[in-house]
């Protein structure tokens, strides 16, 4: 019976630990996203800005 309860807590403290490097790795990739878009959108308004402050050509 010990045998078997021992099995189950290391099954048990594997799952743990797969769950916390999941939940890291998704945290990270959710964070890089978040970063990409707003690098992203920080160029659009930088493009915009550009275009608008331009001298007329005429």
């Amino acid at each position: 019976m010990k045998e078997v309860n021992d099995a189950l807590k290391v099954k048990r403290i594997a799952a743990v630990i797969y769950l916390l490097v999941m939940g890291f790795l998704m945290t990270g990739t959710y964070l890089s996203q978040q970063e990409k878009s707003k690098i992203e959108q920080e160029r659009q308004v930088d493009e915009k800005v550009e275009i608008v402050s331009e001298p007329p050509l005429f």
